[in-house]
């Protein structure tokens, strides 16, 4: 009986160590974490994986000289 109260203990404090691990902290550090300025919206540029690559990557630049934005993904005629 005490060898099963002890495993039992052990399993809780392993589960409360790994919610820590997986949601507390994480929570703690997005909530501390200054948001992207300039970070797209889910619609803008289209769903495609490369355009919200592009855009996030264009959003983490340093703001250039001028009002002009860059727009992702912009393909050149031939």
């Amino acid at each position: 009986m005490r060898r099963r109260r002890l495993l039992i203990a052990a399993v809780v404090i392993a589960a409360v160590v790994l919610l820590g691990v997986f949601v507390i902290i994480p929570f703690i550090q997005d909530t501390f974490t200054p948001p992207i300025v300039g970070l797209p919206t889910a619609t803008s540029g289209g769903t495609s994986l490369q355009a919200r690559y592009t855009q996030t990557a264009l959003a983490k630049q340093p703001a250039a000289t001028g009002s002009e934005t860059p727009t992702p993904a912009a393909k050149k005629a031939p």
